[in-house]
């Protein structure tokens, strides 16, 4: 697979030209993505924006204190004429909406984006009041999984350097165009929230949930609250980089000496998650926090990783993308999931992230009320044209 390890081109975030010649973007000009802890906003950029509030997070200050050698360019913006405006994103913490709310109405600000907004995400439901009463816009729900599934499709298309794949060796990013992968239809898209969604795209208008699994985001964080008592997921990224997962994971090497090489596994692969403590006398403890943090990482990870995996092999797709608020802008998971894609599928096949993950469903939300012919592709029925699983 043929594709350049490079950082991102210094200011916007470059878009394709476009080859549909209607591809203008119409519609309420302002989208949201309201989860239960952040909420992502998309918008066209105008010329008499108010300073924001210190609670938004700006894409360059979240960046800022990642310790590895990262070529994220900070600036998500997407700019082309074709498209009839600039893109910007932001994001807040859900618990600050109402605070945005009153600061958009003092200032006046959404005076400049018409009288309608498209919202997914449960705070469609939540703040819909608010918003409809203090703003006067008319709020327009629409389905996550479909919005996740518009955002992916219009960044493939259109812009440069959005898909990248990790080394879990070297720590480096290398971007991906559609020709490099082969094409970008049929894909995966594994969105990691609390739980985990796995979505089949065959075409830019269709798609299919065919699988998923509790074991996400949630139980990860969970079970580091019960088992270290950390307080924020701060002190987990910061915990998770510098434990040591040999001191509670049994591995190979524990079992056999050495490497089990007659069936490939090397005596680092972990054979059993947490399996060291079993035999631990816990009155003298020999592990940290940090040591418990990354072996939750690697085996939710690894879970995860081999689900896709094994339904990438299901359905006979080649390009599988992660996704989700677990692996945002979160280095440590890109490489654990990107190890583990390696060694379930042989070097064969490769984990892809992407630049504007965490804002897929706010920019679908964007383009849904736009006239993309792909900006509301269509879920198929459970069971139309596939096996579905009775369970997942």
């Amino acid at each position: 697979m043929s594709a350049s390890t490079s950082s991102t081109a210094a200011g916007t975030a470059a878009v394709a030209t476009a080859n549909d010649t209607n591809d203008v973007i119409y519609g309420p000009r302002l989208a949201a993505d309201i989860g239960g802890t952040l909420a992502k906003l998309v918008f066209f950029k105008h010329v008499n924006v108010p300073p924001m509030p210190p609670y938004v997070e700006s894409d360059t200050d979240a960046l800022a204190h990642v310790p590895l050698p990262l070529k994220l360019d900070p600036k998500l913006s997407i700019e082309s004429p074709e498209l009839g405006g600039e893109l910007r994103f932001l994001r807040i913490p859900s618990s600050d909406v109402p605070d945005f709310v009153d600061f958009i109405e003092k200032t006046k600000l959404h005076k400049s984006y018409g009288n309608a907004i498209n919202i997914t995400g449960g705070g469609a439901f939540k703040y819909e009041p608010m918003i409809r009463e203090r703003l006067g816009f008319t709020v327009h729900k629409v389905d996550e999984m479909q919005m996740a599934i518009a955002g992916l499709n219009f960044l493939t298309h259109y812009a440069k350097q959005e898909v990248f794949s990790y080394s879990w060796r070297t720590h480096e990013q290398t971007f991906h165009d559609a020709a490099s992968l082969g094409g970008i239809y049929p894909y995966l898209l594994v969105n990691i929230g609390s739980g985990v969604s796995i979505l089949r795209c065959t075409s830019r208008d269709h798609f299919e949930r065919v699988s998923g699994t509790s074991l996400g985001g949630g139980m990860f964080w969970g079970l580091c609250k019960l088992l270290t008592g950390v307080t924020s997921f701060e002190q987990v990224k910061h915990l998770s980089s510098i434990g040591d997962n040999s001191k509670v994971d049994l591995l190979v090497g524990d079992i056999y000496g050495s490497a089990y090489s007659k069936i490939g596994l090397g005596a680092n692969v972990i054979a059993s998650s947490f399996g060291k403590i079993a035999s631990l006398d816990l009155t003298n403890k020999t592990f940290t926090d940090a040591d418990i943090i990354r072996s939750l990482l690697f085996m939710t990870a690894n879970n995860i990783a081999q689900i896709a995996y094994l339904n990438a092999q299901r359905y006979k797709v080649a390009r599988v993308f992660f996704c989700g608020n677990f692996i945002n802008r979160n280095p440590y998971i890109w490489d654990r999931l990107s190890y583990a894609m390696d060694f379930w599928s042989e070097q064969k096949m490769q984990a892809l992230f992407l630049l504007h993950d965490g804002y897929l469903g706010a920019l679908g939300a964007f383009l849904a009320s736009s006239n993309f012919a792909w900006a509301s592709p269509r879920a198929t029925p459970p069971g139309s044209d596939t096996e579905q699983d009775e369970h997942d």
